[in-house]
C-alpha cells in the first residue's frame, strides 16, 4: 500500500512538473511577444512609483515621465484625437511670450470680474485649456475677452521699425 501511496504522489508530482513547465512555458511566449522579458515582469527588487493620476498604475522611474504626460492629458478627459496647443516659440520668460498657469488665469477672470461686474462666468474651477476646442467650450465669451485683453496688454510689441507714414517726411 505504501508503494502505491509513493506511485501515486510519483505520477502527481511529475504531472504538477509537466503542468508547469507548460504554463512557464505560456507565460515566456506571451512575454515576448510583448517585447518583455521575463526577468523584467519577474524582478520585484525595482522599486515601483504610484501614478498620483490613476493609483492603480504602477510604474518605474524611468517611465515615469513619459507615463505622467499620457496620463495627466488623459485624466483633464482629453482623448488621442485631441489636438494639444503648440508650444510657445520663445522662451517662457521673453517679454514676447505668456504662459498663463491656473493661478495667472484665475488672477485675470478674477480681476476682469471686478472690472465689469456684468460679464459672464462659467460655473466651477476649470484647469489651464490644452486644446483650442477646451478654450471655446470651457470659457465664455467674456472671459476669452479678459485673457486676450491681458495677453495683448503684457506682451511686448515687436519693433518693426518707422512708421511708413513718416517716409514723407524725410
Amino acid at each position: 500500500m505504501l508503494k502505491n501511496i509513493n506511485e501515486s504522489r510519483k505520477q502527481q508530482l511529475e504531472e504538477l512538473e509537466s503542468f508547469t513547465n507548460a504554463i512557464n512555458e505560456k507565460i515566456a511566449n506571451i512575454v515576448e511577444t510583448l517585447g518583455w522579458t521575463v526577468e523584467s515582469v519577474t524582478n520585484m527588487d525595482k522599486e515601483y512609483l504610484t501614478c498620483p493620476y490613476d493609483p492603480s498604475h504602477r510604474l518605474t522611474e524611468k517611465s515615469l515621465n513619459d507615463h505622467l504626460a499620457s496620463c495627466q492629458w488623459k485624466a483633464e478627459g482629453y482623448g488621442k484625437l485631441d489636438v494639444p496647443l503648440s508650444e510657445p516659440f520663445f522662451p517662457t520668460d521673453s517679454p514676447l511670450c505668456i504662459k498663463i498657469d491656473k493661478q495667472l488665469q484665475e488672477q485675470i477672470l478674477k480681476k476682469a470680474k471686478e472690472q465689469n461686474p456684468a460679464m459672464q462666468i462659467g460655473m466651477g474651477e476649470r484647469l489651464v485649456p490644452r486644446t483650442s476646442d477646451r478654450i471655446v467650450i470651457d470659457f465664455t465669451r467674456d472671459e476669452r475677452k479678459a485673457i486676450y485683453d491681458y495677453v495683448i496688454a503684457n506682451t511686448a510689441k515687436p519693433n518693426i521699425g518707422e512708421d511708413i507714414t513718416n517716409i514723407n517726411n524725410l
